[in-house]
């Protein structure tokens, strides 16, 4: 990838992060919060985003190695739930 191509697409991010931001600010500061539309992280490098996909991969593992000791269905329920966003988000 080019150097200019890089910065560009650099440049784009901090715009969209600038203007989610932005949003996040008239939110805070509204009358009436229910007016703002706000937008979900799409940056796939965000901090927040790998620490939650992370966080949930593990709680994952650990529902999958107790399922013998807790044969509960509604764990083993939220377990396939857990699973399933994980492959939708990767």
């Amino acid at each position: 990838m080019r150097l200019e191509q890089t910065i560009a697409e650099s440049a784009a991010e901090l715009q969209q992060a600038t203007e989610r931001h932005l949003k996040l600010l008239d939110a805070a500061v509204s009358q009436d919060k229910g007016d703002i539309t706000l937008e979900v992280c799409v940056n796939v490098l965000c901090p927040c985003r790998r620490l939650l996909h992370a966080t949930l991969l593990e709680t994952v593992q650990v529902l999958d190695e107790t399922r013998r000791t807790f044969k509960s269905r509604q764990l083993a329920e939220l377990r396939y739930k857990l699973m399933r966003v994980l492959a939708e988000q990767a």
